[in-house]
């Protein structure tokens, strides 16, 4: 079996990893930050394996007023938001009776692709008028399992996933690019919110391995 990118002692990944954050803290890592003592290279044992990822699609939506055909005024558009369809999902699994050089985790890269008007790749601009989210690669923890006094695994196992619709980005009247609300700066912050949130759909969601 090939060989992690692997993690220090000290919680530290070596230079040949993507990773670009902070540690992720416990329950997925030791309550220090760092690899379990028992990472050993070479040493036979049960490993804890955890994967996720998470992909989906919006559309910016007006809300219009006064629309009430008996009323003499104007319909006018209060207000755009975007609605957004995720889907996202976990593994956590025991890989039995195997060496690891050591401990490794991945960080997986959220992009956005907008279409329509303010179109560009994420990163230039905010949503536009609709476009895909999804992440380059799955997010990955790799440790040694643990274990009770029984000896039977202290591990949140199985598979998870889930689909669910989000709203967001809300902003005044009608959408426009050049409106100043549909900005890189609130499309990342908007998101790492929406990402927070996804431990309450699938538990073991780390949203630190998700670089925004």
């Amino acid at each position: 079996m090939a060989d992690p990118k692997p993690v220090g002692p000290g919680g530290d990944v070596a230079a040949s990893s993507s990773f670009t954050g902070a540690n992720p803290l416990a329950p997925l890592w030791s309550p220090s930050g760092g690899c379990e003592p028992s990472a050993v290279s070479g040493t036979v044992q049960d490993w804890y394996s955890h994967t996720q990822g998470f992909n989906g699609m919006y559309q910016r939506t007006q809300q219009w007023r006064d629309c009430n055909e008996k009323l003499s005024v104007s319909p006018t558009v209060e207000y755009n938001y975007i609605d957004m369809n995720l889907t996202l999902w976990t593994n956590d699994q025991i890989i039995p009776n195997t060496t690891f050089s050591a401990c490794a985790q991945e960080i997986q890269s959220l992009t956005i692709t907008a279409s329509g008007a303010c179109s560009s790749l994420y990163g230039a601009s905010g949503f536009g008028e609709n476009g895909v989210v999804f992440t380059n690669g799955q997010g990955m923890l790799l440790r040694p399992a643990r274990k009770n006094a029984n000896g039977t695994f202290n591990e949140t196992l199985g598979y998870c996933t889930q689909t669910l619709n989000q709203t967001m980005n809300k902003n005044p009247g009608a959408f426009s690019c050049s409106g100043g609300w549909d900005t890189m700066d609130n499309a990342k912050a908007e998101l790492a919110q929406l990402v927070a949130t996804f431990p309450t759909h699938c538990p073991t969601f780390n949203p630190i391995l998700v670089n925004i």
